[in-house]
């Protein structure tokens, strides 16, 4: 019992040494600048508006959306600040509510197009997919034009106005970009859907830009990621002009590795601009009388910026996200071992290595938890008979001095692993959700633990059996055009917006609210700048998206 126990804390310090790195090849930049394989890129607005606009297409795979969908075009069209793009929505002949939710959102909004795979769904996303593309094809025959850009977006999310910009912006100097992907905050009781927004800050803000310094590859994620049309031909030209590979579960991240290994460029685009509160403001001419740096309106005393980006809502139920995990895990661990193997350089072999060590740390969660278990029963059973708690406990006195390094050890690692996941959290989401991080990274391990017997199960069951995997999808929810609206909303900022007070009278208030700490609503009441009932009306349209 001892040296097995020995064996699996010297197995955790390996994995936290492996985080370790990772963590020093994102921070240290003379070391990732030395491994060769990152580009900083430093865009501003301006920077991406006077990019010439290229034809870009919009790539939505649907199965069973009609809940989502005619909200997700209908808010991606008016919100998108673009002119040359298209959005093309597969659909398949057997799902009528979701072909008519498309259809009615093609009646209402030139720019979607309705696809209709030939056979019936679920297939694959691969596959429905494939034959977006493939309409794509006839509709540039058809119309005269080529789209440079093929984007990828799902059903539920939300997308920044300025991602085509963006992606214009970096193709074709990168075949792939990245926009990182924020889930939108729930309740923290719901430790699931919590977990998301957790893992996500910590790859997309930090381990993404550490895997492009190692190997120069670049997972998509399959929503907010733009293919230039040339490595995109090319590789169909490769695969008797299929692009995604159809028995592939995660055809995002397979076409990712293809591109690697093709020599195409990617990259992640963590760009920031300012909210479009300010930049309304400012094309409206309503801020030219304060101050570049008028103290108070923004915190920091600067405009607030925002993160250009994909958000959307991830499964807060606990079947949901196994069903959502485990699919990801088959397709990355089991199918791109199958498919991919182990590529042809160590750099990416060590790349192939931690998105796959995730089985394996699924496993040895599943034996340490397991132990410890039974040590505790074990324990009570003693207990109970009277004899001595430890009685079956490992005797580690030979060994003390290893034991206390290693265990020393483990422990380093797992404070730091909280403090980074904290530290990426804080650059996404509000300061109770940093402090909830702790508590979700354990609820987060019993999640993986029986993510990883799903996906076991599934792939075991399907290679007995031979039947393909297929597209088991969850459920999706789509935002509220409210809460949509309602980001980085600030009091001073809605009542500006109305024309309430101005911005003399928002810089009084702001200076009387520090000076002696009072609500600024009530200031700018006492100013006589409004009244009672304007206040009152402001405050609800304010919280009600956070109450509905």
């Amino acid at each position: 019992m001892t040296t097995v126990l020995l064996i699996l804390a010297v197995l955790y310090l390996a994995g936290g040494l492996d985080d370790l790195f990772m963590d020093l090849v994102f921070y240290c930049r003379p070391l990732s600048r030395m491994l060769g394989h990152i580009d900083e890129i430093e865009l501003t607005e301006d920077d991406l508006r006077a990019c010439p606009e290229k034809w870009i297409a919009i790539l939505v795979p649907a199965w069973d959306e009609s809940a989502v969908i005619a909200r997700m075009v209908a808010t991606a069209c008016s919100r998108l600040d673009y002119a040359n793009y298209d959005i093309f929505v597969g659909t398949y002949p057997n799902d009528e509510d979701t072909q008519f939710e498309v259809a009615r959102a093609a009646y209402n909004h030139h720019r979607v197009h309705k696809v209709v795979c030939p056979h019936p769904g679920p297939t694959s996303k691969a596959d429905c997919l494939n034959w977006v593309v493939e309409a794509i094809r006839v509709y540039e025959k058809q119309h005269g034009k080529r789209y440079e850009i093929f984007a990828m977006q799902d059903s539920e999310d939300v997308v920044h106005p300025l991602v085509l910009k963006l992606f214009n912006c970096l193709v074709p100097q990168y075949d792939m970009v990245q926009v990182p992907v924020v889930p939108y905050e729930r309740p923290l009781h719901k430790l699931t859907g919590g977990i998301y927004l957790d893992e996500f800050a910590e790859f997309h803000q930090k381990n993404l830009f550490a895997r492009q310094a190692i190997s120069g590859m670049v997972p998509s994620a399959g929503v907010g990621t733009a293919f230039g049309r040339e490595a995109c031909d090319e590789l169909a030209d490769k695969s008797n002009n299929m692009l995604f590979r159809v028995n592939s579960l995660t055809e995002d991240y397979d076409f990712a590795y293809r591109l690697c290994e093709s020599g195409r460029k990617s990259c992640v685009a963590n760009v920031w601009v300012e909210t479009e509160a300010w930049r309304s403001w400012r094309k409206a001419s309503l801020l030219p009388l304060l101050h570049a740096r008028a103290p108070g309106v923004w915190p920091e005393e600067r405009p607030e910026m925002e993160l250009i980006s994909t958000r959307e809502y991830f499964p807060p139920r606990f079947g949901d996200a196994i069903r959502q995990r485990s699919r990801w895990m088959m397709g990355i661990v089991f199918q791109g071992w199958q498919n991919l193997g182990w590529g042809h350089t160590l750099r990416i072999r060590y790349t192939l290595f931690r998105d796959r060590k995730g089985l394996f740390s699924g496993y040895l969660n599943l034996v340490s938890y397991s132990m410890l278990l039974a040590l505790g029963c074990m324990s009570a059973v003693d207990l109970y008979a009277g004899r001595a708690w430890n009685a079956h406990w490992p005797h580690v006195s030979a060994q003390s001095g290893l034991w206390f390094w290693v265990i020393a050890a483990n422990v380093a690692m797992l404070a730091n692993r909280v403090a980074q996941r904290m530290i990426c959290v804080a650059r996404v989401a509000r300061l109770e959700q940093i402090w909830m991080a702790p508590v979700r990274m354990l609820w987060a391990t019993g999640v993986d633990l029986c993510s990883t017997l799903h996906a076991s199960y599934r792939f075991a069951r399907a290679c007995m059996t031979g039947q393909p995997l297929k597209w088991a999808k969850t459920a999706h929810e789509y935002p509220s055009e409210e809460l949509i609206r309602s980001q980085h909303r600030k009091l001073g900022e809605l009542l500006l917006e109305k024309r309430m007070i101005s911005p003399t009278q928002l810089l009084s208030a702001l200076e009387e609210q520090r000076a002696h700490k009072r609500r600024l609503g009530e200031v700018l009441m006492a100013m006589l700048a409004i009244t009672e009932d304007q206040l009152l009306a402001t405050l609800v349209e304010q919280y009600q998206p956070m109450v509905s």
